[in-house]
């Protein structure tokens, strides 16, 4: 697989057009049988008004003795070998390939990322792929995903959940890879990324802090670390718009230290 890369920042990598069949997914969203047995589970009520967020039924999972699941509540992760079992495949589920295909291009991404940042860490899960999208003029303000690092942020405002904060080491999410599905959501949407500054006395600044956004447009995948000291966010896109996305993160058998480098 031919992939064109862009980094627009160490460990931010921008993989332009790389899945093909952007509009096929965002009808399948709609238009693809969901009742019991398909890999979409059906759309409830509220998704249409508020913003998408359906998890594909890939039932292949594998536990690993170095992850506490305890705090997601469940199965959560997925290899990317996963696959629906063949036996309930059904001929008429117009999602399942695109999923699929989606799933190997995702691995081969992850493997190029990995190589290209020279990255020696010990992917054990992917979280359940989420296919969302977000209605304008909605945003996404400043943010990290994996806040095991709380002591070191100089300006922690983040909500986390009680359970998360009771963890000595909540879970190690360490990248995330987003593929985005569609470009005409106005003129916002653009992802940004912040890496705050080490001082010589071991405390963290915004102050100088490289940064870097990328617009994205349809079948773009774009990779970054989602772990303090960086932070992401999203610009408003247009108003009555929609941005479709599926979103996928990386969790490794260790705190993601390497994105101090």
């Amino acid at each position: 697989m031919e992939l064109e890369a862009v980094d627009l920042l160490k460990y931010f990598t921008v993989y332009k057009n790389a899945y093909k069949k952007s509009a096929e997914l965002i009808d399948a969203f709609y238009n693809s049988p969901s009742e019991e047995g398909y890999i979409l589970p059906p759309m409830e009520e509220w998704e249409d008004q508020e913003g998408l967020r359906r998890n594909p039924r890939i039932e292949y999972y594998r536990d690993h003795p170095e992850l506490d699941r305890s705090i997601f509540g469940g199965e959560v992760f997925k290899d990317f070998k996963a696959r629906y079992p063949e036996d309930k495949v059904k001929p008429d589920d117009t999602a399942y390939p695109l999923i699929v295909d989606l799933l190997e291009v995702f691995e081969a991404v992850n493997e190029d990322y990995k190589k290209r940042w020279n990255l020696d860490i010990n992917v054990i899960q992917h979280a359940p792929l989420e296919l969302r999208y977000y209605q304008g003029p909605q945003g996404l303000g400043p943010h990290s995903d994996f806040m095991g690092y709380r002591n070191l942020h100089p300006n922690y405002t983040h909500q986390l959940r009680d359970d998360h904060l009771e963890q000595e080491a909540p879970y190690n999410q360490t990248f995330t890879y987003n593929v985005y599905l569609n470009d005409d959501y106005g003129e916002g949407g653009a992802l940004g990324i912040m890496r705050y500054v080490k001082q010589k006395d071991g405390t963290y600044t915004s102050e100088g802090a490289p940064e870097a956004m990328h617009k994205p447009m349809a079948g773009d995948i774009i990779m970054f670390p989602c772990s303090f000291p960086y932070e992401h966010w999203m610009t408003p896109i247009g108003e009555g718009v929609r941005r479709f996305m599926v979103n996928g993160n990386a969790v490794q058998d260790s705190p993601p230290a390497w994105q101090f480098d």
